[in-house]
């Protein structure tokens, strides 16, 4: 029931068709229950560190703790089962809006569910939806639209009550009242994880405790949103402005 605590020492990642490492000797500690905004260039390799944090991609050079813990000395099944993620290559599969929140996992319960559906804001959908929260969903989410499945993945993620949430780009798709909330939700110190997510949305930056930055698979900044607001990266790895203009709806 306790946030997770993360620690990297000289973590590099190189695919094998690459000729230099997308991400080089990263060192870094995340405390338990901190919010923290990963944000970066292009092909800084925020992806790539977002899938070693969520233990997606083990193949890495250096160190990867976990509550103190090494990688190799923890059951990587149990280990998972206390992560919730949202991933680039999460999407939405044939079966109904519940069993794509749950995934099959039994010991989440419909109450859980329930309040998920809730914080993101799925209500009205699923009020008006067929069969309502056994609604079937197409491969892709064909039949609904691109901020319904944004939002279901959300779900999707923090369902399992997690003691770390990893996400990549939570928000996208939605409009800015939903985003705000949702991003509330996410950093709130009463939720019980520690969140880490890639991010070029500063609503959700905002909010973090802490933001890091990523340039050419290195830590090139760390410190909070008021500090990165003044230094050259901001307006190159963020969204620059906090206003509605140009949301979808």
């Amino acid at each position: 029931t306790q946030p997770m605590e993360v620690e990297m020492r000289d973590l590099s990642y190189q695919y094998e068709d690459a000729t230099i490492p997308v991400l080089h000797a990263i060192s870094m500690k995340i405390k338990a229950g901190e919010r923290v905004a990963i944000a970066g260039y292009n092909g800084s390799g925020k992806s790539t560190l977002m899938q070693i944090l969520s233990v997606v991609k083990r193949d890495f050079s250096g160190s990867l703790m976990f509550n103190g813990l090494p990688k190799q000395n923890l059951n990587l099944r149990s280990l998972r089962e206390h992560i919730g993620d949202l991933s680039s290559q999460e999407d939405i599969f044939k079966g109904s809006i519940l069993e794509n929140i749950t995934i099959g996992n039994q010991r989440i319960g419909l109450q859980t569910v329930l309040q998920a559906i809730e914080m993101v804001g799925l209500n009205d959908f699923i009020r008006e939806a067929p069969q309502g929260i056994e609604t079937e969903l197409l491969p892709g989410g064909q039949n609904i639209s691109r901020s319904i499945i944004t939002k279901i993945l959300v779900a999707r993620a923090i369902s399992n009550q997690p003691n770390l949430l990893v996400m990549e780009e939570p928000l996208g798709h939605l409009n800015f009242r939903d985003r705000l909330r949702i991003a509330q939700y996410l950093t709130d110190p009463k939720r019980s994880w520690t969140f880490i997510s890639s991010t070029s949305d500063p609503v959700l930056a905002a909010l973090c405790d802490r933001i890091l930055i990523l340039k050419k698979g290195q830590i090139v900044f760390d410190g909070t949103f008021e500090e990165v607001e003044h230094t050259e990266h901001y307006s190159r790895v963020f969204r620059t402005s906090l206003g509605v203009a140009g949301d979808p709806e």
